[in-house]
């Protein structure tokens, strides 16, 4: 499996909508070599969610600004990457 790596939206929204393509065109993908394959994004949803929740767990206060050095710090690391 190929590991690709994308920066989701500014808001979840835009995330989910991102994360939902990039499924539903690797679906189409497996059952155009396999018709019989059943594709599985478990893996998909696991790291999808995985990163959903560190990044909101990292959100800062409004009104500090250091607060925010670690969501910061998550979303450079993630563009590096």
């Amino acid at each position: 499996m190929k590991k690709i790596g994308i920066v989701g939206g500014i808001g979840w929204q835009s995330t989910v909508d991102y994360y939902t393509e990039l499924c539903h065109r690797a679906e189409q993908l497996c059952l155009a070599s396999d018709p019989h394959q059943v594709p599985s994004h478990t893996r998909i949803q696991h790291r999808v969610f995985g990163y959903m929740y560190k990044a909101i767990a990292y959100l800062g206060c409004d009104g500090n600004e250091a607060s925010w050095l670690r969501f910061d710090d998550y979303h450079r690391a993630a563009l590096l990457r």
